[in-house]
């Protein structure tokens, strides 16, 4: 059975991928021996993921409730996305580690909630605009978190899911590494996954 993830009808598979690679994640940063590995990306640590993840779902949340009282928001665009991205990420590096990680946690299960209740005109028809790209309609900010439509931190595109690690996996074989590897690319890996009989 072929999932379309932008239908209303693949929401539940969207929002089933959200979780499960939100709790794979969970998995490398609740492990403190994880915190301060280097990634791939040549700036960041496992700990600017957290800082990454904060940054964008709070932005989120926050042009959400924007969007739900009719109020504008501006869009930076995309020539300075990398940029703030990384300097965003960077700048949560001053929170302890369990304060990171609990706020994290705390937002993402505001946003999940946001988009369980989705209707289905909503997840076609509410636009939201993009800190960075401009209104989108809603179903683009839950397949932003499935897809990871970035590929590395140098790519200005959306970085919305944990397995941004996929482009920025540690050097080492470590926990995180064997983890990262195993987790899926992209929606339409979860697409190939459910038209392929068990």
């Amino acid at each position: 059975m072929a999932v379309n993830p932008m239908d209303y009808s693949g929401k539940d598979t969207v929002l089933d991928v959200v979780r499960t690679e939100r709790a794979n994640f969970y998995n490398i940063v609740d492990d403190p021996d994880n915190w301060y590995v280097q990634t791939r990306c040549s700036e960041w640590e496992v700990r600017d993921l957290v800082g990454h993840m904060i940054d964008v779902t709070e932005g989120y949340l926050s042009r959400w409730d924007m969007a739900r009282n009719g109020e504008p928001a501006d869009s930076l665009g995309w020539q300075v996305m990398s940029e703030k991205l990384n300097e965003n990420a960077q700048a949560f590096r001053s929170l302890p580690r369990e304060e990171a990680i609990s706020r994290l946690k705390a937002d993402s299960d505001k946003m999940l909630t946001i988009f369980d209740a989705l209707t289905p005109d909503e997840w076609a028809n509410f636009m939201v605009i993009h800190p960075y790209t401009g209104p989108v309609p809603a179903f683009c900010y839950p397949n932003g978190e499935a897809s990871g439509e970035s590929r590395s931190k140098t790519t200005p595109l959306p970085t919305h899911r944990p397995t941004t690690l996929m482009a920025c996996k540690p050097f080492s074989t470590s926990k995180v590494h064997r983890t990262l590897s195993s987790l899926p690319i992209s929606v339409f890996q979860v697409v190939r996954r459910v038209e392929t009989p068990r």
